[in-house]
């Protein structure tokens, strides 16, 4: 039991590696896509931030660029992409540091 499971289990995922794999593969280029259309989104926001007028666009702009980030990483997390989650970030500028605790 090299790899937890039985040497049967790996027969026969090998053997049906035909009928699953192209549903993993389905779905990872799914991911990658939303992925892609997420940070063309990113960019076009960060565009009408520094093209802003005023200070209402940039602060709707701001707005959605936070929108586009929680969303990928709400995404992002629910895939399994990002397993942990930072609990408390805390940046000491004088040390020139950055402390994150971890969820356990």
């Amino acid at each position: 039991m090299k790899y937890g499971c039985a040497k049967s289990t790996i027969y026969h995922d090998f053997a049906t590696k035909p009928v699953w794999q192209p549903l993993v593969l389905e779905v990872k280029n799914a991911l990658l896509t939303i992925v892609n259309r997420h940070e063309q989104l990113y960019r076009k926001a960060a565009l009408t931030y520094m093209q802003a007028e005023n200070n209402a666009q940039k602060i709707a702009a701001i707005s959605l660029l936070k929108t586009i980030n929680l969303d990928a990483f709400e995404m992002l997390q629910s895939t399994g992409q990002i397993v942990k989650v930072p609990e408390k970030v805390k940046a000491d500028i004088t040390k020139r540091q950055v402390i994150i605790h971890m969820w356990a």
